[in-house]
């Protein structure tokens, strides 16, 4: 296991964001997520710019914002913020680097 700048612990597993701890209601909006989306909330939770995402992800910054708000739209919040914020509190942290 390393750390990411952020000190997040990071391994390689086939899921980008996962639960710690006990079991959650939210589980369900994390199942939602589909592979890119759970990257890109990776990212947002590791602090990356969506500029950052989209060069990590080869795409544009446009196509960046699409999933993003997908994102907010599965996991019922306004805000990047928010999303971090609501996977943090969820006990959802990053098991692999995304786009790395």
């Amino acid at each position: 296991m390393t750390a990411l700048p952020l000190g997040l612990p990071v391994t390689t597993t086939a899921t980008v964001v996962a639960r710690t701890g006990r079991s959650s209601p939210h589980d369900r909006q994390l199942l939602t997520l589909s592979r890119r989306e759970r990257q890109v909330l990776a990212a947002l939770m590791q602090g990356m710019s969506l500029a950052q995402i989209a060069t990590g992800a080869g795409v544009s910054v446009e196509t960046v914002r699409t999933q993003v708000s997908a994102v907010l739209r599965k996991l019922g919040v306004h805000s990047q913020v928010a999303a971090v914020a609501k996977a943090w509190s969820c006990g959802w942290r990053v098991v692999e680097t995304p786009f790395g």
